[in-house]
């Protein structure tokens, strides 16, 4: 009885992965388009370009305090995964003049993208400082939700981070404590759902669920990153290699047509093509990503690479 449960459940798995992989309506993209992105990637940063260009010459003309903390804000959110170093001085500013401006609501908002901003540099205990001081009751639901996910990482990035065995299974405890609360309070945030049911054992809902989000979304659609990763990411756990390369390129594609400089998916595609022995290839997608990650000033991403 036993084995013929474990036959069914690899079975309704399989059904599940070769059905998502067969009716995704979003566009399989192929290593020729994402060598295309590549050769064109200036293109992209130039659109990423002249929207810093236009937020610079609304700062020039702003007449307020509020009108230069929304396009502080704005600035930070367009420098995110571009120039790092960048980002974190307009979140600061934002925070400087949301403090001026007397709104908990402001504060909070430019606390969490503070947080952030060191956390992508490596800043771990300056996110978590930075985050302990927000007072959640000013914070709207989508806020709370960022915040909860800042956490979660920060402390994952902590728990990774330290050597010492008490001080691991306290971070690892209370970034289970987020991630538990982000299902429970946001149901509609697929990525850590699937998570969540990944450490269950339970891969076939977790790649319905995260499938079902990827065929809602555009090839360009700055969401496809994050959910093709999570997707190649079960593909690799279970086996399936050739699938999880196929969402990997779905993900770096997604990545450098947004101009992101931040990204994991590219530098794990040129591992798998290194070891198919794509070696030209290989070695061009790890050069571009380094190049990026310079260029982002990452710090956690330059020392990985």
């Amino acid at each position: 009885i036993v084995m013929w449960r474990t036959v069914l459940v690899i079975f309704s798995l399989l059904h599940a992965v070769c059905a998502g992989a067969v009716t995704s309506g979003t566009d399989k993209i192929t290593l020729s388009d994402l060598d295309n992105v590549i050769r064109n990637a200036q293109n992209y940063d130039r659109v990423r370009e002249d929207r810093l260009d236009s937020c610079r010459t609304a700062l020039e003309r702003s007449k307020s305090l509020e009108q230069r903390y929304l396009i502080y804000f704005d600035m930070r959110y367009t420098f995110d995964r571009y120039r790092t170093d960048s980002a974190t001085f307009y979140a600061l500013k934002s925070l400087e003049a949301a403090k001026a401006l007397g709104r908990p609501d402001y504060v909070g908002a430019s606390s969490i993208a503070l947080a952030k901003q060191y956390q992508t540099s490596g800043m771990s205990y300056d996110a978590l400082a930075t985050l302990n001081m927000v007072d959640r009751s000013a914070l709207p639901a989508k806020e709370r939700e960022e915040m909860y996910l800042f956490y979660m990482s920060t402390y994952e990035s902590l728990e990774e981070l330290s050597m010492d065995k008490s001080l691991k299974h306290y971070y690892s405890s209370k970034a289970r404590e987020y991630k538990d609360s982000i299902v429970c309070q946001f149901p509609d945030n697929v990525i850590i759902k699937s998570e969540s049911l990944v450490v269950e054992g339970d891969y076939k809902s977790a790649l319905e669920m995260l499938l079902k989000k990827y065929e809602s979304l555009s090839p360009e659609a700055i969401e496809t990153g994050p959910v093709a990763i999570a997707i190649a990411d079960i593909y690799l756990t279970i086996g399936w290699r050739d699938a999880a390369k196929d969402y990997m390129i779905a993900s770096a594609y997604s990545d450098l047509v947004n101009a992101k400089k931040e990204y994991v998916a590219l530098r794990m595609l040129a591992t798998m093509l290194y070891e198919d022995g794509d070696i030209k290839r290989a070695y061009s997608y790890l050069n571009k990503a380094l190049e990026d990650a310079n260029f982002c000033k990452a710090r956690l991403k330059v020392d990985a690479l």
